[in-house]
């Protein structure tokens, strides 16, 4: 039993450092890294004046432009906004229904329960480590529990605003007309892929909680019953003292006494 506890406890420390590797990488998005963001449009050369009067006189336009959106700035083509939290994208610009805003200020601040969750995972770490030396595994299944919560938030909010924004762009005007494409970037798996892996570590832990507190209990119980199986035969064993202490008085009092003569 105490080798199937160690493999649990193992298993949930190696799913909750995979889940914060993932999303430290989930927040490298663009404009730090190319490669990462949450969703890219790509919009055809076929561009109406209003398009091209949102785009900035320092972005190349050639055959398409892409857009790609991350967590502080979104990116152009090859050219990226500065880092701030909280941004505004026409939706315009990324081929969506002319006069809806559904990437405003408001709603990308909300981004930041992403780092949130990846500051709050590593905090868990810490925590699972220290719980190693100072025996207080309580406290570690608790803020589990709670970076569970922020992930199932920050996968809401994630999937609320990128799924919203993904079928807007998909079936608008310009997307039936097959001048703008629309997918979702790594950022949003990796985030995904984070919340399964920290609700499986959540899981994992509290089965090894369990598993710990039924190893203790039978070993209470057992130095119980050896307890009260040693109190137990206690009596038995002061009557044989008492009855061995008692025949041998008896013998020596019926024993004949021996006389010397001088």
């Amino acid at each position: 039993m105490q080798a199937v506890t160690v493999v649990f406890g193992s298993l949930s420390f190696l799913f909750l450092l995979t889940a914060t590797v993932l999303m430290i990488a989930s927040n490298c998005t663009v404009p730090t890294s190319d490669e990462i963001y949450f969703m890219r449009t790509t919009l055809s050369a076929a561009l109406t004046r209003e398009v091209l009067n949102l785009i900035p006189p320092s972005v190349a336009v050639f055959e398409r432009i892409t857009v790609r959106i991350g967590l502080l700035g979104y990116c152009i083509n090859d050219t990226c906004t500065e880092y701030h939290l909280g941004y505004r994208l026409p939706a315009l610009l990324m081929g969506g229904p002319i006069g809806l805003d559904f990437l405003s200020r408001e709603t990308t601040t909300a981004l930041v329960i992403n780092p949130i969750f990846t500051a709050f995972s590593a905090a868990c770490l810490v925590a699972f480590l220290l719980s190693i030396f100072l025996n207080k595994p309580a406290i570690v299944f608790v803020l589990l529990i709670l970076n569970t919560i922020i992930g199932l938030i920050c996968l809401i909010i994630d999937f609320t605003i990128f799924v919203r924004a993904y079928w807007l762009i998909r079936y608008s005007e310009t997307a039936i007309l097959g001048l703008v494409g629309v997918e979702y970037g790594s950022a949003l798996w990796l985030m995904l892929a984070s919340v399964i892996l920290t609700i499986l570590s959540t899981l994992f832990f509290a089965f090894t909680l369990r598993r710990g507190d039924d190893s203790r209990s039978k070993k209470a119980k057992r130095t119980a019953d050896v307890t009260k199986d040693h109190e137990n035969h206690r009596p038995l064993n002061l009557l044989g003292r008492a009855q061995r202490l008692t025949q041998r008085l008896l013998t020596f009092s019926t024993r004949e006494p021996s006389y010397h003569l001088p």
